[in-house]
């Protein structure tokens, strides 16, 4: 493409009346302003069985979107870049609440007289605003490439392609241009896995979508079923490394609107991916291949995305599925918003204990201070618990709130978050996200592998502007064995400044309730650090495994106990102090930790203390008898 190629860039926003239309940038005309009333798309889509389908819808989006005045831009902009003999470049941008219109055929605009995309006179990219600036510069060689094929047995049956391509892509192979790897099995676990090596630089999904609050891609599941993938999470996954470029395809004999790939692409964009390319209808396995490689060719050749797609979308022009892939990109210029201090907490969750030698994963979240808590999907595809019985309304783990490090606030721009455990190999590299007002959470994941018995001090810390500015810590026991944990430890971090009131949330099945831990104020020394177990909350003796659980659980407790504070001669008595959780993996550590107070003993906890101490003098006496 032309460096300085003619450009029309229209914001479409959603109103209450309709859409407004504004020339954001143009060579004559910026700045004017239009209101137009799109056709339903449910009806737009029901004409696709007519002869003249692709006039009707096209000329009826070509009105809505250059109403009156507007339609004058168009023209201006297209004649000067038919005088310097390059296409115009057409780029819609919508706002969230505006997404819905993405889904409408936009590719087939005509102006009365031609498709001006079919002909190449036109280009055109659908940008969603997004915080965070597009990734500069072309694909470098060697291209790493990951293929996804997800054929779910649940759904219509798509055309394998992954032999096809790879074929046909040869000369880039043999030459080291390109490298191309298909995953198997497709699931979820096995292309997390893949990523501990790395992050591709594309990644190509063949398979279905659904269409839910977000887009979801279908990977495969339990005994060939469908397992839906939010669109977020796979950003999440994906964020912070090489990714360049998603591209959503498949080959079907018929597919409904919804499964169509590209209804997953508008949420992938605002969750981070830098662009995708999706097919918006059904090509056949013919077509798709030719598409695909040509694309893949002028990629490769050093073309950027969009005229590797108009590349690819000649070799369809004589074909009537030229308009079905799409091109979904962020916005040109980052969102501008306030860059004062942010209101942000930070949640971090983990397996309660790993394995030596075993990768485990671990999240932080970078949230707003009212915003909700990870939900149980998000700790489950992130961090690769295998519970059973899971689902999207299950609550999470009671969250263990404690104080973070922090030497200033966090305000919005980029950030890097790090990951550094003693005794670990941490396989993630530092992951770069942007923080905006008002945002969503924004969840970064890391990958270690433990190599020492013991705990380890998961340290995380996000770095602005140069400079560490608040850090973070999690305890991991660390065990023998090679079990998978079906228990996790969620801990919520403030610091002041930055400190919401602890949320009351049911506590899920897959950990203990957590006990209440006070939160400190500003002047308050520092709140010790908390071991995954204490975390969780503290099991009672009848939820123990056994007997020497509850002893060592007592004899823990004696060691770090002191009386309760004397009470006064007149009133009522005081409040109960606040219970401080406080680590206790050995002897010398419980020596350096604050004691734990006593809140009040019941009738059982007295039983259980005589009885615990007649057994130690018990112990005692068969001891020195025996000897």
């Amino acid at each position: 493409m032309a460096r300085n190629a003619p450009r029309v860039v229209l914001q479409l926003s959603d109103q209450e009346q309709g859409l407004s239309v504004t020339v954001h940038d143009a060579p004559y005309g910026a700045g004017q302003v239009a209101h137009v009333v799109l056709q339903r798309l449910e009806d737009v889509l029901r004409m696709a069985s007519q002869p003249t389908f692709h006039q009707d819808v096209g000329r009826g989006l070509f009105r809505a979107l250059f109403p009156g005045p507007l339609e004058e831009v168009y023209r201006a902009a297209l004649a000067e870049a038919t005088v310097q003999g390059v296409p115009l470049e057409l780029e819609l941008r919508f706002d969230r609440p505006a997404i819905r219109v993405t889904r409408y055929p936009w590719e087939l605009l005509h102006d009365g007289t031609r498709f001006p995309l079919q002909t190449g006179a036109l280009t055109l990219r659908r940008a969603l605003l997004c915080p965070e600036p597009p990734p500069a510069g072309a694909l470098r060689s060697p291209c790493d490439v990951l293929y996804v094929a997800a054929h779910p047995a649940d759904q219509p049956a798509l055309v394998p392609q992954y032999q096809a391509l790879a074929e046909a892509l040869t000369m880039p192979l043999q030459f080291g241009q390109l490298d191309l790897a298909c995953l198997l099995p497709p699931t979820w676990d096995a292309f997390m896995d893949w990523l501990l090596a790395g992050v591709p630089h594309i990644l190509h999904f063949e398979g279905h979508a659904a269409l839910t609050r977000t887009g979801r891609l279908l990977f495969l599941g339990e005994r060939d079923a469908s397992d839906p993938v939010d669109a977020e999470l796979i950003a999440a996954a994906l964020r912070g490394g090489a990714l360049r470029l998603m591209s959503l395809g498949g080959a079907a004999g018929y597919v409904a609107p919804d499964d169509l790939p590209a209804g997953a692409a508008p949420w992938l964009v605002l969750a981070g991916v830098p662009e995708v390319i999706a097919l918006q209808g059904v090509l056949p396995p013919n077509e798709a291949l030719t598409f695909w490689q040509t694309f893949y060719l002028a990629l490769l050749d050093g073309q950027p995305v969009s005229g590797a797609l108009d590349q690819g979308r000649r070799a369809l022009r004589r074909t009537v599925h030229w308009h079905i892939p799409a091109h979904f990109a962020r916005a040109s210029e980052p969102l501008v918003g306030p860059r004062g201090p942010l209101n942000v907490r930070l949640d971090t969750a983990a397996p309660r204990t790993g394995a030596v030698g075993y990768p485990l994963r671990v999240a932080l979240w970078l949230a707003g201070a009212d915003s909700p808590l990870p939900s149980a999907e998000a700790l489950r595809r992130l961090i690769g618990l295998r519970s059973v019985g899971w689902g999207e309304d299950e609550a999470v783990p009671a969250p263990v709130p404690c104080q973070a490090r922090a030497r200033g606030p966090l305000s919005a721009g980029a950030v890097e978050v790090r990951l550094a455990a003693e005794g670990c190999t941490v396989h993630t590299p530092p992951v770069r996200a942007t923080l905006s007002p008002g945002s969503e959470p924004l969840p970064v994941w890391f990958a270690l592998t433990p190599h020492q018995v013991g705990t380890v001090t998961l340290r995380f810390a996000v770095w602005q502007a140069g400079q560490p500015l608040v850090e973070a810590t999690h305890l991991l026991e660390v065990e023998r064995g090679d079990g998978t944990a079906a228990e996790v430890t969620l801990l919520s971090h403030h610091w002041p400044g930055a400190r919401p009131e602890p949320a009351t949330v049911r506590a899920s099945s897959i950990a203990p309730p957590a006990e209440p831990v006070a939160v400190p104020g500003p002047t308050e020394p520092e709140t010790p650090t908390l071991t995954a177990a204490d975390a969780a909350g503290t099991p009672s003796v009848a939820a123990a495994d056994g007997f020497d659980a509850a002893l060592d659980e007592v004899l823990a407790w004696l060691k770090t106990a002191s009386p309760p504070p004397p009470a006064p001669e007149t009133g009522p008595p005081p409040p109960a102090p606040p219970v401080t959780v406080a680590s206790s993996p050995s002897v010398a550590e419980h020596r350096s930790a604050p004691p734990r107070r006593i809140a009040g003993l019941r009738l059982r906890d007295w039983l259980m203390l005589i009885f615990a101490l007649v057994l130690i003098w018990v112990a005692v006496a068969v001891l020195v008898l025996w000897y």
